[in-house]
């Protein structure tokens, strides 16, 4: 059975490029999918789903192509219209039954680049079995690696956060074999962000830290040699957050103000990166109880928390961690009913937003376990203090975590 990759790409076709979670391909390469002419991407459709292969209307009486039985038409005039592409694929069947159907390499990749939540990411991993097939269709490095980099995608949105699994294991093999790619095609930045992402992943083991911590230098090195501060601020980042694990406190600090620096002056004008760095930041002053620097840093960190809410139409994970990390401020200061306030405000935020506190089960339940431990550590002074502290708590034991 032929290749669908035998089809002419169209030949004049306005250049365009296509941007997707990160990934980016150029519509004007030569094996790039999108290179395709239209009515070949219902030839694919057509072998896959209950429509025309030429036209793709659906609920329409459809006939199947008499010689390879694969295919459907809503009338003659579109079999006639298709054959140009159809006969490369439209074999005879064997007497045993109808040609198994070639591989559909560019349908598949096209639905991949097309994910967008749970079941179109789950429906993308179940190609990962033809992953090989699937890539020797193209020739270019740039290709493979955005081919590796989907199905990385793909595992990184089932990925459930705090938790190490399959998908954190795989996240990290497919990086891995997208490094030397990125390297021969000098995608420098890409590959600092590579190395970045594994060792995020990495850090899900507590086996597999060290490797981790190379991966991250690694990418720090790249982005200080070449002005990527965005690659820079997450490396620093990242090997902040060993240092604060393995207990060497001062060091963490020490890379995480540098990464803080870093993410003012990153190239995409993210606020999200100095997010990170505040949250990381903040967690290991707090263990120093250095509580006047943290007290400076909490309302930038409150800001920008309830500006990604509100970039993104929804109650981000980071708001609830900045009323979490005001209610441990006050707590380090000795403050019990302010510490007790904030954490009541953390809890009504959420009754607030009950959908979309359901959307992020990992991280409210790591914030939930924190704010109940905090709770069980306050030493209210008044009768009104051990009140609120006991409504708290109470409405902190009606979640499961």
């Amino acid at each position: 059975v032929k290749s669908l990759g035998n089809w002419d790409p169209v030949a004049a076709r306005p250049s365009r490029s296509h941007s997707r979670r990160g990934l980016r391909l150029d519509a004007r390469r030569e094996d790039d999918p999108f290179d395709l002419a239209p009515q070949a991407w219902c030839e694919m459709a057509g072998e896959i789903q209950d429509i025309c292969a030429h036209c793709c209307k659906q609920g329409v009486a459809l006939k199947r192509c008499s010689r390879c039985r694969h295919v459907s038409y809503c009338g003659a005039e579109c079999q006639k219209a298709a054959w140009t592409i159809h006969k490369t694929t439209c074999l005879v069947p064997p007497k045993a039954g109808p040609c198994p159907p070639p591989f559909p390499v560019e349908f598949v990749w096209q639905q991949m680049k097309g994910a967008e939540d749970e079941q179109d990411w789950e429906s993308v991993i179940t190609w990962e079995g033809r992953e090989e097939e699937l890539m020797a269709r193209y020739s270019s490095d740039e290709a493979r690696a955005d081919i590796l980099a989907t199905f990385m995608q793909a595992h990184m949105y089932l990925a459930e956060p705090g938790l190490g699994s399959h998908h954190h294991h795989r996240v990290v093999e497919l990086e891995k074999r997208r490094l030397p790619l990125l390297g021969q095609l000098e995608r420098l930045r890409d590959q600092g962000e590579a190395m970045h992402n594994a060792a995020q992943h990495l850090l899900m083991f507590p086996d597999r830290v060290a490797e981790a911590g190379k991966l991250f230098q690694m990418a720090r090195d790249i982005g200080a040699a070449h002005g990527f501060f965005s690659v820079e601020c997450s490396a620093c980042q990242g090997l902040g957050r060993i240092a604060t694990m393995e207990g060497r406190l001062e060091e963490a600090v020490d890379l995480l103000r540098h990464a803080l620096a870093a993410s003012t002056l990153n190239e995409d004008e993210d606020a999200n990166y100095e997010l990170g760095c505040l949250d990381s930041l903040t967690a290991a002053l707090l263990k120093m109880k250095a509580v006047d620097e943290v007290a400076d840093l909490v309302p930038r960190y409150r800001e920008l928390a309830q500006e990604d809410s509100r970039k993104v139409g929804r109650l981000c994970s980071a708001e609830l961690h900045s009323l979490l990390v005001s209610a441990q401020l006050f707590q380090a200061r000795g403050e019990t009913r302010a510490a007790a306030l904030e954490v009541q405000a953390l809890l009504a935020l959420m009754c607030e937003n009950e959908r979309a506190v359901q959307g992020m089960p990992g991280q409210v339940s790591s914030i939930l376990r924190d704010a109940a431990s905090l709770v069980e550590g306050l030493h209210p002074s008044g009768a009104d203090d051990e009140a609120l502290v006991a409504s708290v708590a109470a409405e902190l034991a009606q979640y499961e975590v």
